[in-house]
């Protein structure tokens, strides 16, 4: 990665309030700058601080009443019950043929609430008794073949009905249970990312920078549960202030995890935090070795200088800051002084 070339912005107290404001708008994530009343000092107001709560990652168990299903046997006694009604009707109806419509009901019953098999039985069954109510009441056939016909056509709609409906349950009950389980895959999918996004509040700054004459204004919030937004304070040696704006590529855990290791970087290096294009320079070459191809953070980092006002800022791929002038309220965007983003494999 070539040499991040850096820029200084001196800031000219004023009466009125002029303020600061680094990364994109989009992200939600900025700090400012403002000059206070003294003429010697600058003054940054917290907007809001981020809650940090870390959340119970466990889901928890609401217990509920489970109605307790009738057992099968019950209902294989009510199909049976319903084809000796339905041969009775059909006994009673002489030679009638609608009457034979009924032994469908016996089938259903069977074949939606018990299984297959029963109600295969069930179709058998009636087509026996569906003979032996035509040998009883007729009628009577020309020939026995057209009797057989009859008998065959009656079975072969039994067994249709039977079949058909107990796979269309089995396709109802097999759908169910991937809907119960991609319900409970998405649940515990999002209770992770809400430990992570949890987790991820927790790695930014416990408190601001307490400086005399100043105060930091901070807003942070992702797009997502969790996401690769993040911004840190440095309190260097010499008593200058280094803040830092960066974007993880990505949503979710994946940048969470990179921007995670952007923070340990930081914070574990022994060199100095300064200046602030050496330090971008070096983080993108500690990155580039140890992130997989493909991933890449976006980062502005300013150096403050709180006696004279003076701020050192250099980019990596960041959008550059903008400066907003109290008296006026003109908006002025900074120059745009930096290098490539840091990222894992040069494309």
């Amino acid at each position: 990665m070539k040499d991040i070339t850096r820029d200084t912005l001196a800031v000219t107290p004023r009466r009125s309030h002029a303020r600061i404001v680094a990364g994109p708008a989009a992200e939600q994530m900025d700090f400012t700058v403002a000059p206070s009343r003294r003429a010697d000092s600058l003054q940054v107001t917290e907007i809001a601080r981020p809650k940090l709560q870390l959340v119970q990652s466990a889901a928890t168990t609401v217990p509920h009443r489970r109605v307790r299903p009738i057992q099968p046997i019950v209902w294989t006694v009510a199909a049976f019950v319903l084809l000796v009604g339905a041969f009775l009707l059909d006994c009673g109806s002489g030679n009638e043929v609608s009457p034979s419509l009924f032994y469908v009901i016996g089938i259903g019953v069977a074949a939606w609430l018990v299984g297959q098999r029963t109600a295969l039985v069930l179709a058998f069954l009636s087509t026996m008794a569906w003979a032996i109510a035509v040998r009883i009441v007729g009628p009577d056939f020309t020939k026995p073949s057209v009797f057989y016909w009859n008998l065959g056509a009656e079975l072969a709609v039994y067994v249709t009905i039977a079949v058909s409906l107990a796979r269309i349950r089995r396709g109802l009950l097999h759908e169910r249970q991937l809907v119960e389980r991609l319900d409970l895959a998405r649940g515990a999918l999002d209770r992770e990312t809400q430990a992570v996004g949890d987790l991820q509040r927790v790695m930014l700054p416990p408190s601001l920078p307490a400086i005399r004459g100043y105060e930091w204004q901070v807003f942070y919030e992702t797009s997502t549960r969790a996401g690769g937004d993040y911004y840190d304070f440095f309190t260097l040696p010499d008593g200058r202030i280094g803040v830092l704006l960066a974007d993880a590529s990505g949503h979710g855990a994946q940048a969470t995890v990179l921007m995670a290791m952007m923070r340990a970087l930081l914070h574990a290096t022994r060199d100095a935090l300064s200046p602030p294009d050496r330090v971008l320079g070096r983080l993108g070459r500690q990155i580039a070795r140890i992130v997989p191809s493909g991933r890449f953070a976006t980062a502005c980092y300013a150096v403050l200088e709180p006696s004279s006002g003076g701020i050192e800022f250099s980019l990596a791929g960041h959008p550059p800051p903008l400066l907003l002038h109290g008296d006026d309220g003109a908006l002025e965007e900074l120059p745009q002084r930096g290098g490539p983003v840091i990222r894992s494999k040069m494309i």
